[in-house]
């Protein structure tokens, strides 16, 4: 009878311990997809920050041409 106890404890044991398992399994995936997504995004932003700074770049430098050839036609 003691032997069948311990045999039902021991088992009931194994059965958490394999649901455990799993579940951590299950974490380390959900991470790893977390990290994955979070790389992702920051190289999106990466991407995002060079097109703007280009954007300002291109605006800037436009109107630095622009404004003189402008301002020198409205003179005349």
């Amino acid at each position: 009878m003691e032997y069948e106890n311990a045999r039902l404890k021991c088992n009931a044991a194994d059965e958490r311990a394999n649901i455990l398992s799993s579940e951590v399994i299950g974490l380390e995936d959900k991470a790893l997809r977390l990290r994955s997504n979070e790389l992702k995004l920051e190289r999106q932003l990466e991407n995002s920050q060079a097109e703007i700074s280009s954007f300002k770049y291109v605006f800037f430098r436009s109107n630095y041409e622009i404004c003189p050839f402008i301002l020198q036609h409205l003179r005349s």
